[in-house]
């Protein structure tokens, strides 16, 4: 299978910096118009397609629904970095410590669980980890039926629509990733 991600992440720091009064208002705005997103183009796709599973990634952050989804299934995923959307602002924003008391407990849970490739800096480990608010999805669908996910997701006008892993045989960690 391979990993498909419906909204871009970072929610949670941009959050946590507008509390703070830090974040740019067009930084905010990008993060409330894709909270206000729901889900109901990817639930269309995924019924269309038949999906194998999905989790929302919310709370737990990306990485967090993303490994509980791995270790249920007795297997293992490779995350892309460099495929994983990220929110406009949000990089910057964790740069400069806006982290949340849920993203700090997230990163702590997946200590024995995730496994950093060189390249995969701390920021990239914690916007993926990000407590998130009203996230997207994270679908998990056969390759050869990848591409027809796709195309429904846009059609049913998801946020975004891209190959962001895949799943493989079970390994010592329930997540790689890789830059």
């Amino acid at each position: 299978d391979v990993l498909v991600l419906t909204k871009a992440i970072g929610s949670g720091v941009i959050t946590t910096a507008a509390k703070a009064g830090t974040a740019p208002d067009d930084v905010v705005q990008n993060a409330v118009d894709s909270m206000s997103t729901l889900n109901v183009g990817a639930a269309k796709s995924m019924l269309e397609i038949n999906v194998n599973s999905a989790t929302d990634v919310t709370g737990f952050g990306l990485l967090g629904h993303l490994s509980q989804m791995m270790k249920a299934s007795g297997v293992s995923a490779i995350l892309d970095r460099s495929a994983v959307p990220m929110l406009p602002g949000a990089v910057e924003l964790a740069e400069t410590g806006n982290i949340s008391a849920g993203t700090n407990r997230n990163m702590e849970s997946l200590e024995d669980s995730v496994s950093l490739e060189p390249g995969v800096s701390e920021i990239d480990l914690t916007l993926m980890a990000d407590a998130q608010t009203s996230g997207g999805m994270l679908i998990s669908v056969p390759e050869n039926r990848a591409d027809d996910l796709i195309k429904s997701l846009i059609a049913n006008r998801t946020l975004y629509s891209e190959v962001v892993g895949r799943v493989i045989a079970k390994r010592s960690a329930n997540v790689y990733i890789r830059p």
